[in-house]
């Protein structure tokens, strides 16, 4: 595990795709599979990951999203998802993108018109002692 400054990391995906609804049914009929397209797609966009950020292992980054599309029927949380199993998955810049390891503030911006389809992501780090115990029931 890398050591980690409270510096933000700002990871910036051009051309993205959701794996919603983009499973295919394998042949005999057990189970799903990604189209080879959907997973050429996030293969391109886990290369766009930088090497200095892979296996940071991140707990309870805050996130701030922000697209540009060409397309306003983009599927937003799909693209958000993906991002997250990428990060979580195969660049582990997140430890993992469940609410146990994954529990920061979010914040997304609205989405805008532009030349070219791009999610950029920007990371920032909690210290190791911060508490993201969840808002109290009590009242």
């Amino acid at each position: 595990m890398q050591t980690v400054s409270a510096e933000p990391i700002t990871i910036r995906f051009i051309g993205f795709t959701s794996k919603k609804n983009r499973k295919a049914p394998r042949k005999g009929g057990r189970g799903l599979y990604l189209e080879p397209k959907t997973r050429t797609m996030i293969d391109r966009m886990e290369l766009q990951v930088p090497a200095e950020v892979r296996d940071l292992n991140l707990e309870h980054p805050d996130m701030i999203w922000e697209f540009q599309y060409t397309n306003a029927h983009i599927d937003r949380d799909g693209i958000i998802t993906t991002v997250l199993d990428i990060l979580g998955g195969p660049c582990r810049v997140i430890k993992n993108d469940n609410i146990a390891h994954c529990n920061g503030t979010w914040t997304i911006y609205p989405a805008e018109r532009g030349e070219y389809d791009m999610v950029e992501v920007t990371l920032i780090p909690q210290g190791p002692t911060l508490d993201r115990r969840p808002c109290s029931t009590s009242r």
